[in-house]
């Protein structure tokens, strides 16, 4: 027969040696087999819900030359295929779903066709490390919010080393991956984009953190210029200024903010309790739409 294996990128049957065998039985039958290596080509692969995904692919085998009157191709009944257990492949799992046969319709006749689909569950350990990772990386930008403000080196290490790391991992995991469209989304991707952006935003609320500091160190300078100002002045201002109230005087002297930016050299006594809270948040819904993420890509 002319073995055709549909799925194929690159199909090898060995020739003689160790690989082939042919037995005959004493009722005459005849019974012909070889070792084929091949690779396939598998469609529909889901990486949405990676790395939870489990991909699915179909095998196809008939044959070239004879029509079904003449070659009817079927699974064994007692072969390996149909028999097997599930199979560990580095890091996925591989089981035999189902088996079928099919005629297929082509111009020179019908076609005997036998359809297997395999299933692999995939369980890497690479990529939960990865995540692992990630989780440790938010943790240890967090504790910047424990060291004093002043200590800026530190803070801005710390913050900047976190976020470059969990977009290491994010580009190295994007690698990994085939061309996909704009609009189909990684569970994964979409998980270390999240912790990512945990790790700036520890970056940004130190800047924020600084803007309040330097708010309050001028307002001190400006506040002990004033005083001294105030001691000399006083009798002279009050004598030009006779109708003016203290409040009106400082409001034409001093410049009003809308915002009062000393506030924000507290905000790391707030992102002690807010940062985990709503990291906790963020833990629990990217978990909880992992299902939502499904899409085929070939």
């Amino acid at each position: 027969p002319d073995t055709y294996i549909h799925q194929g990128i690159s199909v090898s049957f060995s020739k003689g040696g160790g690989g082939e065998a042919v037995i005959i039985s004493q009722d005459g039958n005849v019974f012909w087999t070889r070792h084929v290596s091949a690779e396939l080509h598998c469609k529909g692969f889901n990486f949405g819900q990676l790395p939870f995904d489990i991909q699915k692919c179909g095998i196809t085998v008939s044959d070239y030359t004879y029509s079904d009157e003449i070659v009817v191709v079927e699974w064994a009944k007692k072969g390996s295929l149909l028999n097997s257990e599930p199979i560990n492949v580095e890091e996925w799992d591989a089981r035999l779903t189902s088996t079928f046969l099919v005629t297929q319709l082509y111009a020179t006749g019908n076609t005997s066709s036998a359809v297997a689909c395999i299933q692999f569950s995939r369980n890497s350990k690479n990529f939960g490390t990865t995540m692992a990772v990630a989780v440790m990386l938010v943790i240890a930008s967090y504790t910047g919010f424990w060291v004093p403000a002043a200590a800026a080196p530190a803070r801005v290490a710390l913050a900047f080393l976190c976020f470059l790391m969990v977009l290491t991992n994010l580009q190295a995991v994007e690698t990994k991956l085939p061309p996909l469209k704009l609009t189909h989304h990684i569970w994964l991707i979409d998980f270390l984009a999240g912790c990512m952006l945990f790790c700036f935003a520890s970056l940004l609320e130190y800047a924020l953190v600084h803007v309040g500091l330097a708010d309050v160190a001028k307002k001190a300078a400006a506040e002990a210029d004033n005083k001294k100002y105030q001691e000399v002045n006083m009798r002279e201002i009050q004598n030009i200024f006779e109708d003016e109230s203290e409040s009106e005087y400082e409001a034409r002297v001093r410049p009003m903010q809308w915002f009062n930016l000393s506030k924000l050299a507290k905000l790391d006594e707030i992102c002690r309790y807010v940062f985990p809270l709503f990291f906790v948040i963020f833990l629990a819904f990217i978990f909880a739409v992992l299902p939502v993420y499904h899409h085929e890509d070939e």
